[in-house]
C-alpha cells in the first residue's frame, strides 16, 4: 500500500501525495509539444462523429457477432460475461454500453438476489458468499471496471481544508499535479471571482431506486416556490461556547483514479452509499486519457469535459467526478436526464437562454428554468481559453443511491475520479495498489481496527 503525506510550500500548498515524491511545480508551466499539437486537433468534433458513428446500427444482424467478437478479442473482453446474445445490440455503442449477467459481478449479484427476496417478499437471510460478504462489509468498493492509476489520502487540519479545496493539489504523474480546486471547479457562493461560473439550479424530484437500480422520471419539475440553497453562516453562542478553542479537528481527505480501458465494462456505479446533492457540468476538450497520454500532458483532467457529482457518505463530502475522452465525450447519467454531454458549448451572447445547453422537453419547464437561469464564463488563466460550468442542485435532500448501485455509463471508456473526506479517528485505509486492475464491487477502501 502506497504510502502519504502532507506537504506545505511556503504558499500554504497543501499536496497529497500518493508515493511518488511528487513535487508541486510552481509558475506557470510550459505547454509541451504534445498540447500545443492536441489543441490544433478538434478532439470534440471527432468524438462527435465517432459518436454518430458507433450509434450506427448494424444490418444484416449476422454480422453484429463477428464485429463484436473481433473488437473482445483485440481489446480483451470476456464475452462470456455479457448479459445478451450479441445479435441483440444493434450498435458499437450498444455494446460498449454492454451489461454484465449478475454473476459476474459480487455488487450486481447481491442486488440480484436482493430483488429477488423482495419480489418474494421473503426474509432477507440468504445465503452469501465470501465475496458478497465482504463487499457488503467494505467501507467502498470500486465503482467500476478499471485499472487504479492513482490514489492517496491527506491529513490536515480542519482550517486548512476549506470548502474549496483551493490549495490542495493532487498528482498526476511524477513531478506533475493539477488543482482540485480547478477539477472541481468549486468556489465560494459569497466571493466575488475574476472567473465567472455558469450556474442554474433547479430541483427534480426525489428519485428512489428500486431494486438495486436507479430509476430516473422523466419529471423535472421546478417548483414555483423554488429558492436558491440557503447558506446559513451564523452559529450561536452556545455552539462557540462549547468548542474547545485549544482542540484542533483533523481531518482525511482521501482520491482515487480509475482507468477504464476500451474492453472494460463501461457502467459505472456508487462505490458505497451516498447522497447526491448536485451535479456540476464543465465543459472541456476530449483529449485521449490513457497512461501513454496521461504522462505527457499536465493538467489532463482539468481540461477534459467532466460532470461533478457532489454529495455525502457515511464520513464526510463527496465527489465522484466523470471525465470525458477522445470518442467518449458522450456519458450518461441515470438519474439525471437533462445532462448533454459533448454538445457545443452555449456562446456568450446567449448567455441569459438556458435552452442552449437544456432539452426542451415542454415549454412550462423551459420558462421556469430559463427565469432561474444564470451564466457567467471561465477564462482560464493557464489555457487562456474560456471554461463553461453549468450548475445544477437536486431535490433539497438529495437523491440516496446504494451501494453497487448503477449510476451511468460510458459509450467507450474513460476515467472516475474519486474524492471524499473522513475524520481522522475513522481509521479508513486503502486495500488497493497502483497500477491494479480492478472489477465492479472490489473492496479498495476498509475500516482498520484499532490494534492494526
Amino acid at each position: 500500500m502506497a504510502s502519504s503525506s502532507m506537504d506545505v510550500s511556503h504558499h500554504h500548498e497543501i499536496l497529497i501525495n500518493d508515493g511518488d515524491d511528487t513535487e508541486r511545480i510552481e509558475g506557470k508551466q510550459k505547454q509541451t509539444f504534445l498540447q500545443l499539437l492536441s489543441k490544433a486537433i478538434p478532439t470534440n468534433f471527432i468524438s462527435r462523429c465517432w459518436g454518430n458513428i458507433g450509434s450506427t446500427e448494424i444490418y444484416p444482424e449476422l454480422f453484429r457477432p463477428l464485429i463484436y467478437n473481433v473488437y473482445g478479442w483485440m481489446y480483451s473482453v470476456n464475452m462470456e460475461e455479457i448479459e445478451k446474445p450479441l445479435e441483440e445490440y444493434a450498435s458499437l455503442q450498444d455494446f460498449f454500453s454492454r451489461k454484465l449477467k449478475p454473476s459476474a459481478r459480487p455488487s450486481l449479484s447481491v442486488q440480484h438476489k436482493r430483488k429477488i427476496l423482495q419480489k418474494y417478499d421473503l426474509d432477507e437471510t440468504t445465503e452469501l458468499n465470501e465475496i458478497e460478504r465482504d463487499y457488503l462489509h467494505a467501507e467502498m468498493v470500486s465503482p467500476v471496471d478499471g485499472t487504479v492509476a492513482r490514489f492517496g489520502t491527506l491529513c490536515v487540519e480542519l482550517n486548512e481544508l476549506d470548502e474549496t479545496y483551493e490549495h490542495v493539489f493532487l498528482p498526476q504523474v511524477k513531478g506533475v499535479t493539477y488543482s482540485m480546486q480547478e477539477l472541481l471547479q468549486k468556489e465560494k457562493r459569497n466571493t466575488q471571482s475574476n472567473t465567472g461560473h455558469y450556474f442554474d439550479y433547479y430541483q427534480i424530484p426525489t428519485s428512489k431506486s428500486r431494486g438495486g437500480y436507479c430509476k430516473q422520471t422523466d419529471e423535472i419539475v421546478v417548483g414555483e416556490d423554488f429558492t436558491e440553497p440557503a447558506i446559513d453562516n451564523t452559529s450561536s453562542q452556545d455552539d462557540i461556547a462549547s468548542t474547545p478553542q485549544n482542540t484542533k479537528q483533523k481531518k482525511k481527505l482521501h482520491y482515487c483514479v480509475l482507468y477504464l480501458a476500451p474492453g472494460d465494462y463501461h457502467r459505472f456505479h456508487s462505490p458505497c452509499d451516498m447522497t447526491i446533492e448536485s451535479r456540476k457540468h464543465i465543459y472541456g476538450k476530449l483529449y485521449p486519457v490513457m497512461p501513454l497520454y496521461l504522462n505527457r500532458y499536465p493538467n489532463l483532467f482539468t481540461q477534459n469535459e467532466r460532470v461533478v457529482l457532489n454529495g455525502k457518505w457515511t464520513y464526510g463530502n463527496m465527489h465522484y467526478v466523470i471525465v470525458g475522452a477522445l470518442n467518449v465525450g458522450s456519458f450518461v447519467v441515470n438519474f439525471d436526464n437533462s445532462l448533454r454531454t459533448n454538445v457545443k458549448r452555449p456562446r456568450k451572447k446567449k448567455a441569459q437562454n438556458a435552452s442552449t445547453a437544456i432539452p426542451q422537453r415542454s415549454s412550462e419547464k423551459v420558462d421556469t428554468w430559463d427565469k432561474k437561469t444564470k451564466e457567467e464564463h471561465i477564462k482560464d488563466p493557464e489555457q487562456g481559453e474560456e471554461i463553461v460550468v453549468l450548475s445544477r442542485n437536486y431535490v433539497q435532500g438529495g437523491l440516496s443511491i446504494e451501494k453497487g448501485e448503477e449510476m451511468g455509463y460510458f459509450k467507450l471508456g474513460s476515467t472516475i475520479i474519486l474524492i471524499f473526506e473522513s475524520n481522522e479517528d475513522d481509521n479508513l485505509a486503502f486495500n488497493i495498489q497502483k497500477g491494479q486492475k480492478v472489477k465492479l464491487g472490489d473492496v479498495i477502501l476498509v475500516k482498520k481496527n484499532n490494534n492494526q
